[in-house]
């Protein structure tokens, strides 16, 4: 639970502090600038209005993995597997109830080269990020939030995104 006493007494001490210094007689150059002022309030109402956080950062856990393995023959070859799971978590809090999506666990490949070039040690990379999800499968997209309650379905109206792309990269470095 998330403790904001010490902020909340400070919150409250300049306003206070605001109202005497823009009160008949106050010196006005005492007050505390509107906007900050405002900006303290809406810090305190976000983390304090809600009984759950909503979004990735409410999973209760994640797992990550990597699988390498070298090659004998050719000496310098190396192929991994990675990936991060990331189970359902709070997608939407709608009426007091809270609703879980959005697990996921997307795989990438790399495979490496290192050899010695004209006396250089020179490695060379080839990596696939987001090959395929395991979890979210082959769809062009998936839920990410929910705005409002669907009162014939009584299931959420969600937002939808689309899945990240495969990203591609290659990478030759030369140490001198």
């Amino acid at each position: 639970t998330r403790d904001f006493s010490d902020f909340k007494a400070l919150l409250d001490a300049a306003v206070a502090h605001t109202a005497a210094a823009n009160a008949p007689g106050g010196d006005l150059t005492q007050a505390e600038n509107a906007t900050f002022i405002a900006n303290g309030q809406n810090i305190y109402a976000s983390n304090t209005n809600l009984n759950a956080v909503t979004g990735r950062r409410s999973a209760p856990y994640t797992g990550s993995f990597v699988l390498d393995y070298q090659f004998t023959r050719p000496v310098g070859l190396r192929v991994g597997l990675t990936g991060v799971w990331t189970p359902n978590y709070n997608i939407a809090i709608l009426n007091g109830f809270v609703f879980h999506d959005g697990a996921t666990l997307p795989i990438s490949l790399y495979a490496q080269y290192d050899r010695k070039i004209f006396g250089q040690h020179t490695n060379f990379r080839l990596g696939v990020n987001n090959v395929a999800d395991v979890l979210r499968g082959s769809s062009d997209y998936y839920k990410n939030s929910a705005n409002s309650l669907n009162a014939a379905t009584g299931r959420p109206n969600y937002i939808y995104r689309y899945r990240d792309p495969a990203i591609y990269s290659l990478s030759v470095t030369v140490k001198f």
